[in-house]
């Protein structure tokens, strides 16, 4: 199993974007829904290339102060996402969007909690097999 995600920005408005994640198994569209990144701080993430390494835990999660803001229906988890290029920014995510609609950068869906549970298991078994998952952030607009 081979896993990748790419993250497409469609449109914006202000400091706040919104677009789809695509989440590829071997070459393959596995699963794909509705996200948005930004509409409060610095706005949406950068443009590029990011990793995955590891996954903050529902039980992790719980012990962060303002943990709400990463659950939906009372379950959280957290994919830390690391730059693969040179980034002032620091301590973007991947996470269900628990709180005020939108994020700090961080890519968040508004999705049940069942989705959450099998989207976090879905990405636990492929960081079994695979070191890191690649994520793609591009833009379909132009400037």
């Amino acid at each position: 199993m081979s896993v990748d995600i790419d993250i497409v920005l469609e449109t914006y408005k202000e400091i706040r974007a919104d677009g789809t994640c695509y989440i590829w198994e071997d070459g393959k569209i596995k699963q794909q829904f509705p996200i948005c990144s930004g509409g409060h701080g610095k706005g949406w993430l950068e443009i590029g290339s990011y990793a995955i390494r590891g996954l903050i835990s529902p039980e992790r999660i719980d012990k962060i102060p303002g943990s709400v803001a990463y659950q939906t229906d009372g379950y959280g988890w957290a994919a830390p996402l690391s730059p693969l290029f040179g980034s002032h920014r620091l301590g973007i995510w991947m996470h269900p969007d628990g709180n005020v609609p939108g994020s700090l950068g961080c890519v968040v869906w508004t999705m049940p909690k069942e989705f959450n549970v099998a989207l976090y298991s879905y990405l636990l078994a492929a960081l079994k097999v695979q070191s890191s998952i690649l994520v793609s952030v591009r833009k379909t607009w132009l400037d």
